[in-house]
């Protein structure tokens, strides 16, 4: 046992050490006596993403649409520079809402790299005894291979079936959890009571009976308010859909068929686009909006939604919720630079 704890504080070391980004907990030093061994994060005065999505004592700690969608695409970039920008590339193999820390304006870091794997460029989702194995050999510390890699319930279908520890198994890992932060429910309360995964269970509601659970969503993630009430709802509720069928997307049982993270951390980053415009201090009053924000209304649906789209194979015909719902409820309530921005999500969505 003593070994395990120090082979997992030498990795956790090692990851933190080799890596660096806005989105992954910093290490300021360690402590190491022969009896006693910890690493010292900065302090985290928001606590975990556990902590909000699960509050004790009745303490009212719900996380707003926007915070959600701020702090799943936090995540998203994160694990997208472990995977391909990262120094060393870095399979997290664990990650969950208690491995997410949130520092004092909200920001996602990824923490806990106890059980993080490094792995070589190539051979992804190899099977034990091929030679294209995923685990790097030069890494310091003895590997745990043979093991399950992850939490009950956010460990992708592969790994019971001989696989390796892959950045596609972290893919899967990020879809469980996105589910996890719109449903309420914890992967591990579904397996116990009902039986079958989390995205299991959300696939049996797909397509046709959603709207329990977006409106549960926007209910307990109450989305900014604006002059026309309504017509938030059904645009937040389009944002939670297109984050659920992400989630699904990522939780697919091939491993093969999961995108990257780095697409994903694209699509949240799209998503994010949405969720700037809509989190103005009056949707529909655009004479209101900052300069950035009339910015991102003249440009960033012309470039951001074209990509994100064209990355998810879909014909620009196929983006009828989020942009249609701005279409069909902008009319008579833009002017000036919201023209522009309904002209030009128009001419993208043809």
């Amino acid at each position: 046992m003593e070994g395990e704890i120090l082979n997992s504080f030498k990795r956790e070391c090692q990851v933190l050490k080799r890596t660096r980004h806005r989105n992954l907990i910093r290490i300021i030093t360690t402590c190491t006596k022969p009896d006693f061994k910890a690493l010292v994060l900065p302090l985290m005065p928001n606590g975990s993403l556990e902590n909000h999505l699960y509050p004790i004592h009745g303490s009212e700690h719900n996380l707003s649409l926007v915070q959600v969608v701020n702090i799943c695409s936090d995540i998203a970039e994160g694990m997208a520079y472990l995977h391909h920008y990262s120094p060393v590339r870095v399979i997290h193999c664990d990650l969950k809402p208690s491995n997410i820390l949130l520092n004092d304006d909200m920001t996602a870091l990824v923490t806990d790299f106890g059980i993080a794997r490094f792995a070589k460029s190539g051979g992804e989702g190899s099977y034990r005894g091929k030679n294209t194995s995923v685990l790097d050999p030069s890494s310091s510390f003895p590997s745990t291979a043979g093991l399950l890699c992850g939490s009950i319930g956010y460990i992708p279908p592969e790994y019971g079936m001989g696989m390796l520890a892959s950045t596609q198994g972290d893919v899967y890992s990020f879809g469980v959890l996105i589910l996890e932060i719109l449903t309420g429910k914890r992967p591990t309360d579904v397996l116990f009571h009902q039986g079958s995964s989390l995205p299991q269970w959300v696939k049996t509601h797909y397509p046709d009976r959603l709207e329990p659970i977006l409106n549960r969503a926007v209910l307990t993630h109450p989305p900014p308010l604006t002059s026309a009430a309504n017509i938030n709802t059904k645009i937040w509720k389009d944002v939670v859909l297109e984050m659920v069928e992400l989630g699904l997307i990522c939780t697919q049982n091939s491993a093969s068929m999961r995108p990257s993270m780095l697409d994903v951390a694209n699509e949240m980053g799209c998503l994010k686009q949405f969720e700037i415009i809509g989190a103005l201090q009056d949707f529909f009053n655009p004479e209101a909006w900052s300069p950035h924000e009339k910015k991102i209304a003249q440009f960033a649906s012309k470039q951001q939604v074209k990509k994100h789209y064209l990355l998810r194979g879909r014909d620009l015909g196929g983006y009828s919720r989020v942009s249609g719902t701005y279409l069909e409820a902008s009319a008579g309530h833009f002017k000036g630079v919201g023209a522009n921005y309904i002209q030009t999500i128009a001419m993208v969505c043809g």
